[in-house]
């Protein structure tokens, strides 16, 4: 089975492979590229590649633009997203255009299995395209995650067996945490992430298996360099999924800060709320013990 991953996230790109490695892909062999443009020339380039999986949004060309593209030049090709988005808006968006499923990160090695399965069977695939938003009722209390959601998630994007607690409120002086604001679909403030640089540090070396040690010596100094600081963003952006619960509205990482560089006040205040807030722990092996805040408004 030729796979062609494309995502603008190298470490995504990796966690994709490993995923599918993980899922026992007879034959595998995967091709990458950085953006829909890229893919759309790999493609082009070669035939031999039997199936692609997409992020949504890309630079230079996003993934709902390359599917088009390809269904424009008459390519049949099977496509299929894997993204942290996942409304059901852009779900039947993706059935119109052409795609034959659409996952939604976090993802499991199962996930993958089961796809691969239902393709090569010629079924179907089951992945709820048109899937339509359950009914329900928004509270600040059932999108609030807890330890064992936090969890559940960090074990498979880290691929670690990690262990979340719930923790007392922890305090920060201000330009020493990451901040990660999440924004509804009408651009309302509704989710405020918090962590000290040593879960920023922590989550994004083991992301991309980068050494502890390495890790460690930019939480002595209270920064989070580049590239953990792309794989942290990685992991905020996708904790989103977290957030998503019957009747919630559909929210995005739209900022993230990471210590030193300047916050704005009204993200700032949020350590200070005490209400529709949850404080955890989080020890990830090999690397160490982290601090995460989750505030709702």
């Amino acid at each position: 089975m030729n796979v062609l991953i494309v995502d603008d996230s190298k470490v995504m790109r990796q966690i994709v492979n490993r995923t599918l490695r993980q899922a026992g892909i007879a034959d595998l062999q995967t091709m990458e590229a950085e953006h829909g443009k890229h893919g759309l020339e790999t493609v082009r380039a070669n035939p031999q590649i039997d199936i692609v999986l997409s992020d949504w949004n890309m630079p230079e060309m996003t993934g709902i633009e390359f599917l088009r593209a390809l269904r424009a030049e008459g390519n049949p090709i099977t496509f299929g997203f894997v993204t942290s988005e996942g409304t059901p808006e852009m779900r039947i968006t993706a059935a119109e255009a052409g795609a034959a499923f659409l996952i939604s990160k976090p993802f499991t090695s199962d996930t993958f299995a089961a796809v691969f399965a239902q393709i090569e069977s010629g079924a179907p695939v089951e992945t709820a395209l048109h899937a339509e938003a359950a009914p329900g009722v928004y509270t600040k209390k059932n999108i609030l995650p807890v330890a064992a959601g936090i969890n559940d998630f960090l074990n498979g994007m880290i691929n670690r067996r990690v262990n979340t607690q719930p923790a007392r409120p922890f305090t920060a002086k201000p330009g020493t945490y990451c901040v990660a604001e999440y924004l509804s679909d009408e651009g309302k403030l509704c989710v405020v992430a918090m962590a000290d640089a040593a879960f920023a540090a922590f989550a994004g070396s083991a992301l991309a298996m980068i050494p502890a040690m390495q890790a460690k010596q930019m939480v002595q100094a209270n920064k989070v360099d580049e590239p953990v600081r792309g794989n942290a963003y990685e992991v905020f952006n996708v904790m989103a999924a977290c957030f998503k619960t019957t009747g919630t509205p559909h929210v995005r990482l739209t900022r993230f800060f990471t210590p030193g560089q300047p916050i704005p006040p009204e993200l700032n205040k949020c350590l200070d709320i005490r209400l529709s807030r949850q404080d955890f722990t989080v020890d990830i092996p090999m690397y160490g013990l982290g601090q995460l805040m989750i505030v709702v408004l």
